[in-house]
């Protein structure tokens, strides 16, 4: 009787850690299954992208983690920069963009389980640009032997030269590239900064608009002629010249 008895609790004993052991591992299972929902969902981890220059190359990946591999890329709305093109496996956007612009775009990446994911993102396309000012003094309103600053800028790049007689124009050159925005503008800002006994020390400058719609398109290469005192229009005169590198003409 006490054998069956032992052989009895053996068996339960079998029984309950079977019971466990398959509890354990259906529980296991179950967060397995819940904690792929919840750490294992599919993102697109790239936020954006650099600008990149006209006429150079660039390379750059979209990233995404979580999902089943392998992940499929694609564009679903809008347009990479022209020259650019994507690899749907390695989610590498290459190439040599031609045109100066602000490209918008949505990116969607397709996991191996069907799921799929969309992030918007920009790229923008700078060009080059190199601009020389040459600035003369032509009148007397201001004096001929002061030293005059005369710097010229585009964006947060600048260069600054003095000016000190009349004899000679000074020219001011400057190479910078610059990115492409929303308003397809690129703004250039020439100052004159007179000493303290002229003008009370006060500035003066002007500023050139370059707009896609028309110098970008149509002109590689421009001067422009610059009044810089409205009231005294013969104080000085500057003369823009500048080339935009590498940008289509129709």
């Amino acid at each position: 009787m006490e054998s069956i008895m032992k052989i009895t609790n053996s068996l339960a004993c079998y029984a309950i850690g079977m019971f466990m052991v398959v509890g354990l591992l259906l529980l296991a299972s179950m967060v397995g299954c819940g904690g792929a929902g919840a750490t294992n969902e599919l993102t697109i981890t790239t936020s954006s992208f650099p600008s990149g220059n006209e006429g150079r190359h660039y390379s750059q990946f979209l990233r995404a983690t979580g999902g089943k591999l392998p992940y499929r890329w694609s564009i679903a709305k809008g347009l990479l920069p022209n020259g650019l093109s994507l690899n749907s496996e390695t989610g590498e956007i290459s190439g040599v963009p031609n045109q100066f612009r602000y490209y918008e775009f949505t990116a969607q990446v397709n996991d191996g389980a069907g799921r799929l994911k969309t992030r918007d993102l920009s790229i923008g396309i700078g060009v080059e640009m190199e601009v020389t000012a040459e600035v003369t003094l032509v009148t007397s309103d201001w004096p001929t032997t002061a030293d005059y600053d005369v710097v010229l800028k585009i964006d947060d790049a600048s260069n600054t030269v003095r000016l000190s007689t009349s004899s000679q124009p000074v020219g001011v050159n400057l190479t910078v590239v610059k990115r492409a925005d929303q308003n397809q503008v690129i703004l250039i800002t020439v100052t004159i900064v007179p000493p303290a006994n002229v003008n009370n020390g006060t500035p003066v400058e002007r500023i050139l608009y370059i707009t896609q719609s028309y110098e970008l398109r149509n002109a590689i290469e421009k001067d422009v002629t610059l009044d810089i005192w409205p009231s005294r229009p013969n104080t000085f005169l500057t003369k823009v010249h500048y080339k935009l590198s590498g940008v289509n003409i129709p």
